[in-house]
């Protein structure tokens, strides 16, 4: 099995080579699916990244969740892998980092509205690929994962979003990683078996 680096670097590759129309559409089809589940509908809190290049795009659900009167939540990082979830009121409060992600503006009195891991009701968790069991690759941060562990389970919903053509059989995992519940495809959603947290 090839190690999680050379995956990733795979992954990469397939993700720049795969048709524009196709990701648009996938995308598309999978934050409606999103949309419909169970899963957001009970949700008060919503933590999502928020897409660029060829990720997944979220905006609309961000859009969405703010109208449907959720609260949401989108990563700011710091440095040594350390990430919060801020509250936003809606995508303006957005800015390039000079990473190339979008993260709440600074604040002028500089307190941002971080919302406790553990008043997270659901995380849409990004990846480049997720396999049945909720083993995912990631971009190799490990800000997610440092940051899952906070968060209350089973009361936290971790839902993974990734195209069809990118799921994967099995995938390595290390005891660092946290697995997600379930993810989100073109297809709706799959929950992975129950398991102890």
């Amino acid at each position: 099995m090839h190690s999680k680096k050379e995956l990733r670097h795979e992954l990469l590759a397939a993700y720049r080579a795969a048709p524009i129309e196709y990701l648009e559409e996938s995308a598309h089809r999978i934050i409606t699916a999103v949309l419909a589940s169970a899963e957001y509908a009970a949700a008060q809190t919503l933590f999502t990244y928020v897409g660029v290049d060829r990720e997944i795009h979220t905006r609309p659900l961000i859009h969405a969740a703010l109208a449907d009167g959720k609260t949401v939540c989108v990563p700011k990082t710091h440095p040594h892998g350390i990430m919060d979830a801020v509250r936003i009121t809606g995508v303006s409060r957005l800015v390039a980092t000079p990473r190339g992600l979008f993260e709440p503006l600074e604040p002028a009195d500089g307190h941002a509205d971080i919302i406790p891991p553990g008043e997270i009701s659901l995380v849409i968790l990004p990846c480049l690929s997720c396999d049945p069991f909720g083993n995912r690759v990631g971009y190799g941060g490990g800000y997610y994962d440092r940051y899952l562990k906070k968060t209350t389970r089973p009361q936290t919903k971790i839902l993974a979003v990734c195209r069809k053509k990118f799921i994967s059989q099995h995938l390595p995992r290390n005891e660092n990683d946290v697995r997600a519940d379930g993810c989100f495809t073109e297809s709706g959603l799959f929950l992975v078996p129950p398991r102890d947290f």
